[in-house]
């Protein structure tokens, strides 16, 4: 069985290296690359072809939210299941997110919840193989 591939995009090289750790510590999950900003995830995006891409919400330049819109507005990334990364913990900042193209929302640094996740998208993506 093919191990699930999955991108990170965050600005922060603590949360890459911690969550990149984490999914790498998982059987089934490999972390196939990092970036620091999503004009480098964008190519990462392209060379690596991840199942799953977990994206920082705030980052300079370029946020979270503007990036998902570009990547939901090329046909091939449509489907592609994307997790929001971030440190607002609230409702309003969740349904922005959705409302942006996210398809889950996760709080930076609870790594359980996010495993969780992460093993729906590949439970779910078994399903349909």
């Amino acid at each position: 069985m093919n191990k699930i591939k999955v991108l990170i995009i965050d600005d922060s090289a603590l949360v890459r290296k911690v969550l990149a750790e984490t999914i790498n510590s998982t059987i089934d999950i490999t972390v196939v690359g990092t970036a620091a900003n999503p004009f480098i995830g964008r190519d990462m995006i392209v060379q690596f072809k991840p199942d799953v891409l977990l994206l920082d919400i705030e980052m300079p330049k370029m946020d979270g939210l503007e990036f998902i819109k570009s990547v939901r507005a090329e046909d091939k990334f449509k489907n592609l299941p994307v997790i929001a990364l971030t440190s607002l913990d609230d409702e309003e900042h969740r349904q922005i997110a959705l409302a942006a193209g996210f398809d889950y929302y996760e709080i930076k640094l609870k790594e359980q919840e996010l495993m969780k996740t992460v093993k729906k998208i590949l439970a779910e993506a078994r399903s349909v193989m």
